[in-house]
């Protein structure tokens, strides 16, 4: 049967044609029309419901879509269509199931019930627009001849992924994706409370001693009894609470180790006296459960005695009753109650923090602990059951009766069989298995799983990057740091990314579900909706929303809205997020939060919050965004020291100034457009508005690009670039600023034809400019004196990776290549090298020109999916140049004519891994020899779809909490990920 769905035009074979429409029908606006293919068992126009309806096996073929149900019915007068039972629909890389889909064609509204699908942004929007071309028709081959003109001209971000302009031809039917029935996740610990019996001695050793059994026992002794609550329970890890009374009994004693509490005259005569007292601690506590049988927890709380401890009257020059508590506590589990630990019981003024005391007390306790209790109950959701098609015992009792009407519609869609008495409820058998023996029985069935998916491969991801320290790092382009020399990868992380945003990055392959889901023209609502960028299941992590509400800005940027949301870790760690999120259609802009707080050290004297106003577009090709600023922590202490004084030269030294109002204030401009082959942009970042400091305040940076067709040159990049107080680092000297800079460079990077196995890319740069900066000053001080000249630059590299040795990936799977890690981790050597040329001539008749060489081998051991000790990459990396004259300028200045580098990235235990690279200058006459040029270091906790870290460059500075979404291409609609059991009738989430 051939249908036309746009308009009223039908032709069939089968069936007489159906009466004319009415006249208020046939007066509406006629729609273009779209050819259907419809294929079904029984198909024919009914003309008791006045619809055209599909029964068994329907197949619906539009504009290079499908759709699959068993039973499809549609409307010729309201233009609604109905599809019941296993429906599918496919078009490009989209992939949407349901149990139930009902659209009208002409409000543009309809429900979806039972949804689960896999959407990818990069070409939802061509996918889901009928008269996006189809791949291999003469107007996609237009279209994408057209795109590889515009990537050759300008050429995308690294790791960002490029949107085809045509629709990919259908795959294969696919079959209905049915929730996996895995045994339920429980818990290997699952008491929540305890109770601890202590006994132990106090020692003289100090905190750090105490590892070592380096100090001696003191006759102080103590007993007590101590409660734990378990808080979360996120195995391998559970958040407790700790609380502990203890009673000590002291004896007198001239043995003392530390005097410092008594007067030097007093000190050989210093003794402690006999007393008792009790001691109260409490705090939080993070337990980590290496082996089913053996944990290791850190507590940190506060410390109260009933009175002031001899001990720590006599050994310290400044003593209390209250300070802070620390433990460091090794359990081994007995039996599934019963445990025997050992404590390290840590008592001090942490730092001074506490009333000006430094030392404390410490002591090793040894304990006998009972757990008990049940776990709560957890919070009952909506359910996301299993979609008409695949096995479900639960569906007959979960349908309600139904209004009247409905059920009239239910029995024209199924019959009679629509109405089935609901069945009694199985009864739940409980597991005699032990929880350890139930998650290895849950690991098994999830490794037997067909997942469903094909073809993973990495994308860009979404980045949360909270800083602190100094602000952004900055260069006068990331094509040049990209061809510099070569570092250890783990250097290149904080020159690559800049503090601008706490969120970057983004997800574009999503899996989705939701029991139902609303279509309105002004987007879409849902009692409940899951989101995972996670393409195996069980999901690593996902999002979770409750009454979710979606709509679609003028610009393009969709606003999602829900009363919860959380992020599931693992299905254990709900982590709140905020209830509405802002995404963009810009892919390296995607998710954009309003409001945020930030920490900037140099210009703003710490923490500040931002606020983004909404994008204003100039045009259809201009974008302006102002994010205001206030200074939080200006306002807090009064005062400024983040620009020289009023009166002084622009670079001299900083001086503490009292606040204007002025200073409170700062904003963050930004434009940026194209026009032609063009491209254009101007950054504003000014920190104070106060008159006295507004040009010390003021950062501005500006380009214009075009590429142009030259005889020879091929089709460089053409930069006319301005800056106005800009900041860079240049290895051991360090951080500089240029004070302005104007000029013009021509530029090229392209890839060499691959020769073996060797791949190698190229750019060169040729430009001219006027810079005033700092005089370069030897001993790295920072001159009060600008020099201001002209200065020509010739920059070229060559970078290339010649693989030497290169074993074989795991399977591409959720238990093999990507149980660990986002990226399939290959064993291998390879040697990167990088030659370059760096010629200079500056205005004074001075001139810098260098020719080097660097590079070095990386060696990858392991796949990152054992247990411990299964992925090593070692990177070591040094450089040598050789070097005539000497710039004026302490920006561009070379003095790491040699430098050695190494990197070494290692898993520790399960996702643990330790990341870290240091580089040093070697050069012997340099002045600087042994200098860091660069370090960093991260420890992280890394999964398939997310990683934690944390990291700290102290080159730089720089340190934060990063938190990362990854993100998959795939092929494939994998496997409804948000747990349900059969037989309970909800979903319990924590």
């Amino acid at each position: 049967m051939l249908l036309s769905v746009g308009s009223a035009s039908v032709s069939h074979a089968q069936e007489a044609a159906p009466p004319k429409p009415a006249p208020q029908a046939a007066a509406q606006k006629q729609l273009a029309p779209l050819e259907l293919e419809l294929k079904a068992d029984q198909q024919g126009y009914d003309a008791q419901l006045q619809r055209f309806v599909a029964t068994g096996n329907v197949v619906a073929l539009l504009a290079g879509g499908r759709l699959q149900a068993d039973r499809l019915e549609y409307d010729t007068n309201s233009r609604v269509l109905w599809a019941r039972g296993s429906v599918i629909f496919q078009r490009g890389n989209q992939y949407i199931q349901a149990s139930e889909i009902r659209y009208n064609l002409l409000q543009g509204e309809g429900e979806l019930e039972n949804v689960y699908g896999v959407i990818d942004l990069l070409t939802n929007q061509l996918d889901l627009n009928p008269d996006g071309p189809l791949q291999g028709s003469p107007e996609a081959v237009a279209a994408e001849l057209k795109q590889r003109r515009e990537l050759q001209l300008n050429p995308p971000k690294p790791g960002v992924q490029v949107s085809p302009v045509s629709v990919a031809p259908l795959p294969a039917s696919e079959a209905l994706s049915c929730p996996p029935n895995l045994p339920p996740l429980v818990s290997r610990h699952p008491f929540p409370w305890a109770i601890t019996g202590w006994g132990g001695q106090m020692t003289d050793a100090t905190f750090g001693e105490t590892f070592t059994v380096s100090g001696s026992p003191r006759p102080e002794y103590l007993g007590g009894i101590g409660f734990n609550r378990k808080l979360l329970d996120a195995d391998p890890f559970d958040l407790e609470l700790d609380g502990n009374l203890f009673f000590h009994t002291g004896d007198s004693s001239r043995k003392i180790r530390y005097r410092k509490g008594v007067s030097e005259d007093q000190r050989d005569f210093a003794f402690i006296n006999y007393q008792q007292f009790w001691e109260v601690t409490f705090g939080i506590g993070l337990r980590w459960w290496i082996q089913p049988w053996l944990s290791l927890g850190v507590v940190e709380g506060v410390s109260f005695n009933s009175t002031l401890s001899n001990y720590e009257k006599v050994s310290w020059l400044n003593s209390s009753q209250f300070l802070n508590y620390l433990a460091v506590e090794l359990g081994i589990e007995l039996s599934p109650q019963w445990s025997m630990v050992g404590r390290i019981h840590h008592r001090s003024g942490a730092y001074g923090t506490y009333g000006g005391v430094y030392e404390g007390s410490n002591g090793y306790l040894l304990g006998a602990r009972y757990r008990f209790g049940s776990p709560r109950l957890k919070r009952a959701q909506l359910e996301n059951p299993p979609p008409l098609g695949c096995p479900d015992p639960d569906r007959a009792n979960r349908q309600p009766l139904l209004p009247l009407d409905e059920q009239l519609e239910a029995v024209a869609f199924d019959g009679p069989s629509a109405q089935v008495a609901p069945a009694p409820i199985p009864e739940r058998q409980v597991s005699k298995l032990s929880p350890a023996q139930q998650l290895a029985q849950r690991r098994a069935a999830i490794a037997e799983l067909d997942q469903r998916v094909r073809d993973v491969q990495p994308r860009l991801g979404i980045t949360v990057d909270r800083r602190f320290g100094k602000n952004e790092l900055s260069s006068i382009t990331g094509t040049e740091t990209a061809y510099g020399q070569a570092t250890p990868a783990q250097l290149q992380q904080l020159q690559n990314t800049k503090n601008q945003k706490l969120i970057s990055g983004s997800v574009t392959h999503w899996r989705f579900q939701a029991p139902q889901v609303r279509l309105t023209p002004e987007g879409w609502t849902a009692p409940r909706a899951s989101f995972s960028n996670d393409p195996f299941t069980p999901a690593q992590v996902w999002v979770d929303m409750e009454n979710v509400k979606s709509k679609q800005e003028l610009d393009g940027t969709t606003v999602i809205e829900s009363a919860r949301n959380r992020l599931l870790l693992e299905n254990k760690i709900p982590v709140p997020l905020p209830t509405t999120f802002r995404i963009k259609p810009t892919q390296d802009q995607e998710v954009e939060n309003r409001w945020s707080l930030k920490n900037d050290n140099l210009d703003r004297d710490g923490l500040f919050v931002q606020y983004a106003l909404p994008e204003v577009r100039l045009g259809s090709a201009t974008v302006f965004s102002l994010k205001p600023q206030f200074m939080l922590q200006r306002a807090f202490e009064g005062s400024t020291n983040s620009y020289p004084a009023p009166s002084a030269s622009a670079g001299s030294g900083t001086v503490s100034q009292s606040n204007t109002v002025g200073d409170l204030f700062g904003a963050l401009a930004l434009l940026e457009g194209s026009f032609g082959k063009g491209r254009f942009y101007a950054r504003a970042d000014v920190s104070s508005f106060s008159d006295q400091n507004l040009s010390n305040a003021t950062r501005v940076v500006g380009e214009i690009l075009e590429p142009l067709k030259l005889p020879f040159l091929g089709t460089p990049l053409a930069r006319l670039f301005g800056a106005y107080r800009f900041r860079t680092w240049n290895g051991s000297l360090g951080e500089q600023d240029i004070y302005s800079a104007y000029g013009v460079s021509l530029e090229k990077q392209a890839s060499f034809p691959t020769l073996g196995k060797l791949q190698s890319s190229y750019f060169w740069r040729a430009g001219v400019g006027n810079y005033q900066s700092n005089d370069f000053v030897s001993g790295n001080y920072q001159s009060n004196n600008f020099a201001d000249l002209w200065r020509a630059n010739f920059y070229g590299a060559i970078r290339a990776n010649l693989p030497i040795w290169s074993g074989k990936a795991l399977p591409l799977s959720s238990e093999g290549a990507y149980r660990y890690s986002g990226v399939a981790v290959i064993p291998g050597l390879s040697f990167n090298f990088v030659p370059f040329l760096n010629l200079s001539a500056y205005g004074g008749g001075q001139s810098q020109n260098l020719v080097g060489i660097s590079g070095g081998p990386v060696i990858t051991l392991g796949h990152f999916n054992r247990p411990m000790f299964d992925y090593t990459r070692l990177s070591l990396f040094g450089s040598l140049a050789a070097k005539t004259g000497d710039s004026p300028f302490a920006f561009d200045r070379y003095v790491d004519t040699a430098t050695l580098g190494v990197g070494l990235t290692q898993q520790l235990v399960g996702p643990l891994v330790l990341d870290g690279a240091v580089s040093y200058n070697v050069a012997g006459g340099s002045g600087y020899y042994g200098d860091v040029t660069n370090s960093y270091v991260e420890l992280r906790w890394q999964r398939r779809a997310y990683e934690v870290g944390f990291y700290y460059s102290p080159y730089t500075g720089i340190g934060g909490i990063k938190f990362k979404l990854n993100d998959f291409g795939f092929r494939g609609p994998g496997l409804p990920f948000v747990p349900y059991e059969p037989s309970t009738g909800v979903v319990l989430g924590p």
